[in-house]
């Protein structure tokens, strides 16, 4: 695996056979998704935003909330599958059992 020089390393997923791996630069983030077994890329793509959090929901999907994006991503072909409209309310995003569908959203002014 070879990582641009430019790229700056922001988190690290496993989920089931997939890694992913999210960076940014000084003008796009990035979400690369390689095979386990190969270490050969899946897929990659770029986004227009910062991205704030990468957060694993099931084996297949993980949700991105970025600055100007919030929404659930499918990891096998990396296409949105959802966005979500509280973004702009969502301060940090929560993952609070692995095992429901439902996540938490933490926003201003609650704790």
């Amino acid at each position: 695996m070879v990582f641009s020089n430019y790229l700056n390393l922001m988190t690290v997923q496993f989920a089931s056979s997939f890694l992913l791996i999210c960076g940014n630069s000084s003008y796009l983030d990035i979400v690369r998704v390689f095979d386990i077994k190969t270490l050969k890329t899946v897929y990659e793509f770029y986004t227009s935003f910062r991205i704030i959090n990468l957060i694993l929901i099931r084996s297949e999907l993980m949700l991105i909330k970025g600055a100007r994006e919030f929404g659930v991503w499918d990891i096998t072909t990396g296409t949105k599958v959802h966005t979500i409209s509280e973004i702009f309310f969502c301060r940090q995003v929560i993952w609070t059992n692995h095992n429901s569908s439902k996540i938490a959203l933490e926003t201003e002014g609650e704790t």
